[in-house]
């Protein structure tokens, strides 16, 4: 395995972690044998993320994974002649990423990616946008996603145009509260695109309906 290149950014050093139970001493191990203890659980992401990097044409390169928790995605992002590299703001989710392979993980956090610009052939950002509830927060983290990519950006997020979502609105199921997690229309997505001067050039659905969760990917507009 090549050694990493140097893909640091200069100004990283002495940023601050904000607290969160993801970051939590054992909140790597739970959610390694919890939350993708079950084989079925733990390959659907990585196989639907990987089909959309093989439509997309990533087939080399150093790929980012943010935040890359317990390295669930390395499997598919280290295949052939792509690279992975991950990064997260927990010690504990990388000490259980670290445990896959040869070392190339980073702390830190996603609204100030500790990378210069255009460092990744492409990134990834799996269950990473629902953590965050407001519009300029959404924007703000995909802005430092394509700023360290030179290609697209593939990132999950949790649609509005769903059963889960719609159950919600009308109180049905409770709402997780401040520090939960949250759902956001496509045109949320197109809109901070458009602003990043980038475009929104597909979007899938795991579920229509059904299932909240989809993907989108993003590519910087050419100039």
């Amino acid at each position: 395995m090549p050694s990493a290149p140097d893909l640091s950014r200069p100004d990283a050093e002495g940023r601050k972690l904000p607290a969160s139970k993801w970051r939590a001493e054992g909140s790597g191990e739970h959610y390694t044998t919890g939350r993708w203890g079950s084989r079925r659980h733990r390959e659907r992401d990585p196989r639907a993320i990987g089909k959309l990097l093989d439509e997309l044409g990533i087939t080399s390169g150093p790929l980012l994974d943010a935040a890359c928790g317990t390295g669930r995605l390395r499997p598919i992002l280290d295949s052939g002649e792509r690279e992975w590299f991950g990064v997260d703001a927990s010690l504990s989710m990388l000490r259980e990423a670290r445990t896959e392979g040869p070392t190339r993980t980073c702390l830190g956090v996603v609204e100030a990616l500790p990378y210069r610009d255009g460092a990744f052939r492409a990134v990834v950002a799996n269950r990473l946008l629902h953590h965050f509830e407001t519009y300029v927060e959404v924007r703000g983290v995909l802005g430092e996603l394509l700023r360290v990519s030179s290609g697209p950006v593939i990132t999950s997020f949790w649609n509005t145009a769903s059963f889960p979502a719609w159950k919600r609105r009308v109180g049905l199921s409770k709402c997780e509260g401040p520090n939960g997690r949250f759902a956001h229309p496509t045109d949320f997505m197109r809109l901070a695109a458009e602003e990043l001067s980038a475009e929104l050039i597909g979007v899938r659905r795991v579920l229509p309906f059904l299932s909240q969760q989809c993907y989108a990917a993003f590519q910087r507009k050419p100039g």
